[in-house]
């Protein structure tokens, strides 16, 4: 059996797919070893694909993979048992210098999501998606995503709308529920032009909140600009010393 040299391949001269493993340790790869013929390989390739359409009132689901993993004996078993970590996914990324101690030119990619769609559908299409961890008794994560002290050298790094000029970055949406259930969104983006926009709700503000009263906005002479008025935004400029009073600069904003 072999696996294919790339995951949209179901077949193809790639490393050898059966593997021996005893007591979590890979014994014997039966067949071809990438050394030995110099090609790619996939570790493990499968596929779910739908032979019709899914009938109303319900829909047909296919899943490329689906795991789980418990602390119990049994999947159905009301009580587990303590001091067991569970790992849904461990994906390991292991890049080694060469022979002679030179570095290698390797790009990594420790998930990577793409397709070859020709469109993306009526209904979601979402990337990833984040549900409680207890779906049935309203139990959440604590937390969604941690990076490690030192783990990377960017946390996250957002690309812009389109591969065109003029584009704003991806924006990334906040939602909140208000006092009397209706929804509110805000959004926070940088601009074509390379601006920041921290966009609230409508109506609401946007509010700095420091505790020790260190609160700072700096911006270069004229780059500062504020809306007073809803008709566009100006840009405030500095009086000179003592122009607000003895001590005091004033800040004046054009009609």
């Amino acid at each position: 059996m072999s696996t294919p040299s790339a995951g949209s391949a179901d077949s193809s001269t790639g490393a050898s797919g059966l593997l021996v493993v005893e007591g979590g340790e890979l014994r014997h790869v039966l067949g071809d070893s990438l050394e030995e013929r110099g090609q790619g390989g996939v570790g493990l390739f499968g596929g779910a694909f739908a032979g019709a359409n899914g009938q109303a009132p319900g829909a047909a689901s296919i899943w490329g993979a689906n795991t789980l993993v418990s602390n119990c004996a049994h999947h159905v078993d009301p009580w587990g048992f303590t001091n067991v970590i569970a790992y849904g996914i461990e994906l390991d990324c292991n890049i080694r210098k060469q022979k002679d101690g030179s570095d290698v030119n390797v790009p990594v990619r420790g998930l990577y999501f793409i397709g070859d769609s020709d469109t993306n559908g009526l209904a979601i299409c979402t990337v990833i998606e984040v549900d409680q961890i207890g779906i049935n008794r309203g139990i959440p994560w604590k937390t969604v995503l941690v990076t490690n002290d030192g783990a990377a050298q960017v946390a996250l790094d957002i690309g812009a709308t389109a591969k065109t000029p003029n584009a704003g970055s991806q924006p990334i949406n906040l939602r909140a529920i208000g006092p009397g259930g209706a929804g509110r969104a805000g959004l926070i983006q940088l601009s074509a032009l390379g601006d920041l926009v921290l966009a609230p709700h409508r109506g609401s503000g946007v509010n700095v909140v420091d505790t020790a009263g260190s609160v700072a906005l700096q911006a270069a002479a004229g780059l500062f600009k504020i809306n007073a008025d809803g008709s566009g935004a100006r840009p405030v400029t500095y009086g000179a010393p003592d122009s607000a009073g003895a001590g005091y600069r004033a800040l004046r904003v054009p009609n």
